[in-house]
């Protein structure tokens, strides 16, 4: 499909993936076209080493922010249900929970679990962290769809949230709403994002 746009002389190509945040992933794919005198535009991705344009949020500083939030509610052990390690977006969040814990005078413990980015993974992440003996009171998700599987998970185990965990998710999806409780999340400027 690439190949046919260029074909067709498009003025440029914009990339909506988050394959290109993928640390362990090749991505030359992206040089070639570049060297083929594609003109790109990456949306929540940029690329060491490619000079590619990028539009997206600030990912440590939702981690900071989610962080931040937790710890004025009162919270002291706020663990990450992270997504893969080797995906950029997950270790910005991480850096930004890490900058929010230190600037509060709390240990950046290890209360950090990764799994996919899917409702499974929230789950399966939130029961290894859970079940931990000093869990966290409170979590911070790498997405939304990992938070509802958090909720999930905490529903199992007899937990209320946010009376026993509190849970705060990132994206800002629809289904966030669909919940109970309602979850609290750091929603991406989709609209900016996409007019940008």
């Amino acid at each position: 499909y690439v190949h046919m746009l260029l074909d067709r002389r498009v003025d440029g190509m914009i990339f909506i993936a988050c394959e290109m945040t993928h640390l362990s992933g090749k991505h030359d794919h992206y040089a070639r076209l570049l060297d083929e005198g594609a003109r790109l535009v990456f949306v929540n991705g940029a690329l060491d080493g490619i000079d590619v344009p990028c539009v997206s949020v600030d990912e440590r500083h939702a981690g900071f922010l989610a962080t931040k939030h937790l710890v004025a509610l009162g919270h002291r052990r706020i663990g990450f249900v992270a997504g893969p390690a080797d995906y950029l977006p997950t270790r910005q969040k991480a850096a930004g929970r890490i900058d929010a814990l230190t600037q509060a005078g709390l240990s950046p413990d290890g209360l950090v679990v990764h799994g996919e980015f899917t409702l499974e993974g929230g789950r399966d992440s939130a029961r290894a962290l859970l079940s931990a003996a000093d869990r966290p009171t409170a979590v911070i998700c790498s997405s939304d769809v990992i938070a509802i599987g958090v909720l999930q998970a905490a529903r199992e185990a007899g937990l209320r949230v946010p009376a026993d965990l509190s849970v705060v998710g990132f994206d800002g999806i629809e289904a966030a709403t669909w919940v109970e409780p309602e979850l609290t999340t750091i929603e991406q400027p989709i609209e900016q994002i996409a007019a940008t």
